[in-house]
């Protein structure tokens, strides 16, 4: 992020102007994440996530994140977690042409730039 490294010049290009952080913020971030971060699946603790039985769980949710513990969430809480995504990964993975819920967000690159050029800071 420094734009110190391999890629140094791209890097710095990349971050349009935001500042990496500091060595201390960057401890702190690094704690937090440590902390708080999701905690990958353990596959020795859950073969079956390797059996076919576990397919359809690895195939969609590694697709944005590590795979979650099945401990993080109660029996009762994961139907909802998984709903969540279920929506979020059908407006992600929409294919342009076909047909969407009423009520879902569509992206239209142009009204964003729109919003995001109207709003931008002066000079």
């Amino acid at each position: 992020m420094r734009g110190k490294g391999n890629l140094g010049e791209l890097m710095h290009e990349m971050m349009a102007g935001v500042q990496a952080p500091s060595d201390g913020d960057a401890k702190v971030l690094l704690a937090y994440l440590q902390r708080y971060g999701q905690r990958p699946l353990d596959p020795r603790k859950y073969p079956e996530v390797n059996q076919p039985e576990g397919q359809s769980f690895k195939l969609a949710c590694q697709q944005c994140h590590v795979l979650p513990d099945p401990q993080r969430h109660t029996a009762t809480e994961w139907p909802a977690v998984v709903a969540r995504m279920e929506k979020n990964m059908e407006w992600m993975n929409r294919v342009v042409g076909n047909h969407h819920p009423p009520d879902e967000p569509q992206l239209r690159v142009e009204e964003i730039t729109a919003f995001l050029v109207k709003r931008a800071r002066g000079g």
